[in-house]
């Protein structure tokens, strides 16, 4: 077994490249590896558009906690997949990155005031993103910082 290639526990062939590099190095990749397969199927076959389309869909229709930390997963493994591979450029990755975080947020509020004020609409809110998320240069380990101000 070389370094850039190992059997996969999801089809029994032996993967390569940036997906056997993320399986062995990369115990966080590893796990969402196992965790997405239908994602960890298009990125093995070179679908990396296709694997961020599905990455997409993976916190549909289950409620908001849960599909955000289940999309947050498969779209790092997408987007860091696509990274190792050479896919997905700087400018690409922080731009994933940061669309992500965009629209972590807008669910996590519309979640936050359907529960407080079922059938209410969202308004009156500006929240400011500062440092990386406001000038949509999220990476990996980047925190989010913001202002909210509501005027009813």
């Amino acid at each position: 077994m070389t370094g850039t290639q190992t059997d996969s526990p999801m089809n029994g062939r032996p993967e390569t490249g940036a997906v056997a590099r993320a399986r062995l190095h990369s115990p966080y990749l590893a796990l969402q590896l196992n965790s997405f397969p239908e994602v960890a199927a298009a990125l093995s076959a070179g679908d990396y558009e296709g694997a961020l389309a599905l990455a997409a869909k993976e916190g549909e229709a289950v409620p908001a906690a849960l599909g955000i930390r289940r999309e947050r997963n498969a779209l790092a493994l997408a987007v860091g997949v696509g990274d190792l591979a050479g896919v997905f450029p700087f400018e690409r990755v922080v731009s994933l990155l940061s669309d992500l975080a965009d629209r972590t947020l807008e669910r996590a509020i519309r979640a936050a005031i359907e529960e407080r004020t079922p059938g209410a609409e969202p308004r009156g809110f500006v929240i400011l993103s500062l440092g990386k998320h406001g000038s949509r240069e999220i990476n990996y380990s980047s925190d989010v910082d913001l202002i909210f101000l509501y005027d009813p």
